[in-house]
């Protein structure tokens, strides 16, 4: 009766937690708890329960949870929980030490590592994210894209030297190995701007998909690229195509700021081709 008032309990404060305890994973603590009520010798159940607690931002329920399965089995074992759970908390070092913890039991535990990589990418530690990035790009795992910017960034804060060129590198690894992802190809394209390079950077811009190149946000990005190349006369189609399509669209805050950003680079255009002609 004592387990399930506090499964009852438990379901209570999941509810108050607010929108991010969906029902979906409602419904997974109450399976959890009738699981634990029937084997509660096991440490498994309970580390998977204490993730859902920490993902709903009940600490102190996970904390419990993982307290328990270390009581139950091998601590390193619940390392992985315990150190999402300090991570969450911002408690970095704790958290490095936890995974640390848990990829000396069980190195190849990706999950883990990329958890390490986050960590590592927050708390500035470039060297050691970077060193658990190319683990994982070497173990062939699905990276998010927000990943390999963050690579990115962090290759050119660490090779200062090499300006953009070793950012840019990684990019076109990853695209080379991913296929066309819009995301890093933008990344590159400002890297490319940043070098000066603008053929480069338009060269890329064609790249992008059909969905974004039909857009006069598209249309006016190759512009500034033709004007900053030195290239104005090229810039006119692109600008007038621009224009026929803001013509059909509704006045909105963002459509306005579009064609606030044409007429800036009408104006910026004739006066090249002025300053060229005389």
């Amino acid at each position: 009766m004592a387990g399930v008032r506090l499964m009852l309990a438990a379901l209570l404060l999941v509810g108050a937690a607010g929108a991010s305890a969906d029902p979906a994973r409602k419904e997974r603590i109450a399976a959890l708890g009738a699981q634990i009520a029937a084997a509660p010798g096991d440490a498994s159940l309970y580390l998977q329960r204490s993730l859902i607690y920490s993902a709903v931002q009940l600490g102190d329920l996970a904390r419990a949870d993982v307290a328990r399965a270390e009581q139950l089995g091998n601590p390193a074992d619940a390392a992985y929980a315990r150190g999402i759970l300090e991570y969450r908390e911002g408690d970095f070092a704790a958290a490095r030490r936890s995974f640390d913890r848990y990829l000396a039991a069980h190195p190849s535990a990706t999950a883990a590592q990329e958890y390490r990589f986050r960590l590592s990418r927050d708390a500035g530690d470039y060297v050691a994210a970077m060193a658990d990035y190319r683990h994982l790009v070497e173990a062939g795992v699905a990276l998010a894209p927000g990943h390999h910017l963050a690579a990115a960034h962090m290759v050119q804060a660490l090779l200062p030297a090499a300006g953009p060129e070793a950012a840019l590198a990684l990019l076109d690894a990853r695209m080379a190995q991913l296929g066309a992802i819009s995301v890093l190809q933008r990344a590159a394209i400002d890297l490319e701007r940043q070098r000066g390079n603008y053929a480069g950077a338009l060269a890329r811009m064609a790249q992008l998909e059909e969905p974004l190149r039909a857009t006069p946000e598209w249309q006016l990005d190759v512009t500034e690229l033709l004007i900053a190349d030195g290239r104005p006369g090229e810039a006119l189609p692109y600008l007038e195509l621009a224009a026929e399509q803001l013509d059909t669209l509704r006045h909105t805050t963002a459509h306005d700021h579009t064609r606030a950003r044409l007429a800036a680079l009408q104006a910026e255009t004739e006066r090249r081709l002025a300053a060229d002609a005389g």
